[in-house]
């Protein structure tokens, strides 16, 4: 996950060095990101699943939901012609937190701890990007 996420990091920077950004580049990487997020969450969710931890699999669902919702917002208001690059929580902070909560899953409350943390900051860039985009369309 953190070969894969740094990998993220640093495709668009290498397109952007080699004159290679493309439309259909950009959108593959995105939907790409929305996959690979959603696949581990959705691992996570059979983990608790197999240990019959209902509060774990309703958090790893919110997270999905949250995770899901930063980018939609964002593409959303993209493709309204909006600039929407506000918000404190973005896909690389997630990847990173979730990271470090899988490896330290062995303690056990580490990796709902890092399904909160992300659950929470979502939701509440969900909510700044969604103010954003109240703000800069309320005058036209």
């Amino acid at each position: 996950m953190l070969g894969g996420g740094l990998c993220d990091m640093l495709d668009g920077s290498l397109a952007r060095a080699t004159n290679r950004i493309t439309t259909f580049g950009a959108f593959l990487d995105s939907t790409l990101d929305r996959f690979s997020e959603s696949a581990i969450l959705l691992g996570i969710i059979i983990l608790y699943t197999k240990q019959g931890s209902t509060l774990p699999i309703a958090l790893a669902g919110a997270t999905l939901i949250g995770s899901l919702l930063v980018s939609y917002v964002r593409a959303r208001a993209e493709g309204v012609g909006l600039k929407c690059e506000v918000g404190i929580f973005t896909r690389t902070e997630r990847v990173l937190i979730l990271a470090l909560g899988l490896l330290l899953y062995q303690f056990h409350p580490a990796l709902v701890i890092a399904m909160g943390i992300i659950t929470f900051l979502s939701f509440f860039t969900v909510g700044q990007r969604l103010i954003h985009v109240w703000h800069i369309t309320k005058g036209i």
